[in-house]
């Protein structure tokens, strides 16, 4: 009989298939090397849809596709518009959506705001609902107690991030009934896939009291497990000691230097002849975003496919409000 393939491991188990020992699971872990998660499985408020009040996202959407998918779903010229504080007709209104891999589901609402002119996404705001699976913890907050932990003694994090599944659809595991190109289908391939916010995210925030993690509760996930096998492996073969390539550890959004940036792409973009009556701190990142875009192309510059939300981050502004 063949046995199904792990999705994740224990420190114990994990050990044993890498050749090392749980310290040294721990140091590649506290260092960057290797990402660790805890099993997180929230009070599930699905099928109420009422936001967990004690859990933040920052985890975003593709807004086309959104877009696309309430324009088919929404009668947006029907609805209710008023003019807003920023002085344009919006209509708000809300959905949900799931995000699912191997290792995570998270469902959450999204309110989101129309634009009556353009009939687009002005705004959106994303809470989670449910929270069902692996969370991986960013290297710092095990780097910061990495010989407590050992000793038997417990870290206290706020912060995690979505664990990256290396596998293509269908889904395995636990999630394999959630095989609907629907639901991943919304999330921003940039915030997933080595974007900006994979420069140190933190996908998910808890509000109210932290998390204590134990030795006992970090998870490795197979991918990981896979990873590190073929780096400990080429490194060996070119006889250098095992110390694969750090990823994900770069400080660049630390507050001063996104401080820093958001003076810096303001001043910018008021200094365009084309934006000069725009109202950069009121308008949306998805609106700033298109005016952007046209006036490259008006004058043959290729503008990035930036995410509005990554754009929202390097203006300053808070996450929750894209």
């Amino acid at each position: 009989m063949t046995l199904p393939k792990r999705l994740y491991f224990t420190l114990d188990k994990a050990a044993v298939e890498l050749g090392c020992d749980i310290a040294d699971i721990i140091h590649f872990a506290a260092n960057g090397y290797v990402n660790l998660c805890i099993k997180v499985v929230t009070q599930d408020n699905t099928f109420a849809n009422k936001p967990l009040p004690e859990w933040h996202t920052d985890l975003a959407i593709d807004v086309e596709k959104f877009h696309d998918w309430i324009s088919e779903y929404f009668l947006l010229e029907n609805m209710k518009y008023s003019l807003s504080p920023e002085g344009v007709f919006l209509a708000q209104d809300d959905t949900t959506y799931e995000f699912v891999n191997d290792f995570l589901k998270v469902k959450s609402s999204v309110n989101f705001w129309v634009e009556k002119e353009s009939q687009k996404i002005w705004k959106y705001e994303v809470s989670p609902v449910s929270i069902k699976g692996l969370l991986q913890i960013p290297f710092k907050w095990i780097y910061n107690s990495e010989f407590s932990l050992l000793d038997g003694g417990a870290i206290i994090i706020k912060a995690f991030q979505v664990p990256e599944s290396n596998s293509s659809y269908p889904i395995v595991g636990r999630f394999s009934h959630d095989n609907t190109l629907f639901h991943t289908d919304f999330v921003a391939v940039d915030v997933l896939a080595g974007g900006a916010l994979r420069c140190g995210p933190s996908n998910f925030i808890k509000r109210d009291e932290p998390v204590e993690v134990y030795l006992n509760d970090f998870l490795i996930t197979v991918d990981e497990i896979d990873r590190l096998k073929g780096l400990k492996k080429g490194n060996s073969e070119k006889g250098h000691d095992f110390n694969p390539n750090v990823s994900g550890a770069s400080d660049i959004d630390n507050p001063k230097s996104l401080a820093v940036y958001a003076g810096l792409i303001t001043s910018l973009i008021a200094m365009i002849s084309d934006t000069k009556d725009v109202d950069i701190n009121k308008i949306s990142p998805v609106r700033l975003k298109e005016i952007l875009t046209v006036t490259a192309s008006k004058k043959g510059i290729e503008f990035p496919d930036i995410h509005p939300q990554t754009l929202a981050k390097y203006l300053g502004r808070e996450r929750s409000s894209r």
